[in-house]
């Protein structure tokens, strides 16, 4: 079949999508859940709260171990009113957590390309190990996207910044320290330069957690540029009709250079097919792909997470 007779079924294949998308979303719930594809600790890792609600909650777990590490959970959220904000931990979590919050670097073309440092907390007062963020007092944040984190008490996030000489980097923190129960703010690194790595040797305890959310909403369906290596665009080796691109740049170009609908109009199931037949993917780790950290068929920024996570001295 060619682009002239498919154009029209894909063109309505989309649009239906499209609805149904909206339709289901509209009556999705407030809760967003870690799901069975761990949230990274990147943005282009992170778990997205998509949907056309009120968010009330995000849940999940963290693990420790070298190759099972799963010290730092993200989410991608809509603060819709950055007054009213509020992320905390319930009181009953099975480990001492620690929240951080990000606001999200774009390049020109509007693509998320990192987070930087906005706030942190360990414990919200000194007779709880429960963590609390919110914008500091006296500042002003625009309403938009997002990025919250949690991990253990210890673990710290740091970015790479080039030496001035040598060619190298030096890992630096990207958040003030200070007290457990104060709210740190972002250092002069944080606030220029992006998380790239989480310490989680530093880091203890691991488990279930529930994070309460007030003045949020979900994103709303179809956010992002629909661009290739746009962090909402979805998986490039999964259909999803309603938005264009997919987010890795390299399979995005490669499908779109066979067939420019797949970032003009949709990925819809004959882009992920080609996805499916000339981007490298792989199956589990046992399939001559040791890469693949997490078992879930890619080697991205989930498995890197957990290669850094494990990153240090053996015990």
């Amino acid at each position: 079949m060619n682009h002239t007779s498919r154009y029209p079924f894909r063109r309505a294949l989309a649009m239906g999508a499209l609805l149904t998308s909206i339709a289901v979303s509209a009556f999705a719930g407030p809760d967003v859940e870690e799901g069975s594809r761990d949230a990274g600790g990147t943005p282009q890792s992170a778990k997205q709260a998509k949907g056309n609600a009120t968010l009330v909650s995000l849940s999940g777990a963290t693990a420790e171990g070298y190759l099972v590490g799963d010290v730092v959970d993200m989410f991608l959220i809509n603060i819709a009113n950055p007054a009213q904000f509020s992320a905390t931990t319930d009181s009953n979590t099975a480990f001492n957590p620690m929240l951080w919050l990000f606001r999200l670097s774009t390049d020109t073309q509007g693509n998320i390309t990192g987070a930087l440092a906005v706030v942190a907390n360990d414990n919200m007062n000194s007779t709880t190990t429960a963590s609390k963020v919110s914008f500091p007092v006296g500042t002003q944040y625009a309403p938009g996207v997002y990025a919250i984190a949690i991990t253990a008490s210890g673990v710290k996030p740091f970015a790479l910044v080039p030496t001035q000489t040598g060619g190298g980097f030096n890992q630096l923190a990207v958040f003030n320290t200070g007290q457990p129960t104060d709210l740190l703010g972002a250092s002069q690194i944080g606030l220029a330069y992006p998380v790239k790595l989480w310490n989680g040797a530093s880091g203890s305890g691991s488990g279930p957690y529930r994070i309460s959310v007030t003045g949020c909403t979900m994103i709303p369906p179809g956010a992002g540029a629909g661009v290739c290596g746009d962090v909402f665009a979805g998986d490039c080796f999964v259909a999803h009709p309603a938005t264009r691109g997919c987010t890795d740049p390299t399979c995005c170009a490669t499908v779109c250079a066979l067939d420019a609908l797949c970032c003009t109009l949709a990925w819809d199931d004959l882009c992920a097919t080609l996805a499916q037949q000339n981007c490298a993917q792989c199956t589990s780790p046992a399939n001559n792909c040791p890469a693949d950290l997490n078992g879930d068929g890619l080697v991205d920024g989930g498995d890197l997470s957990i290669l850094l996570a494990a990153w240090g001295v053996c015990p």
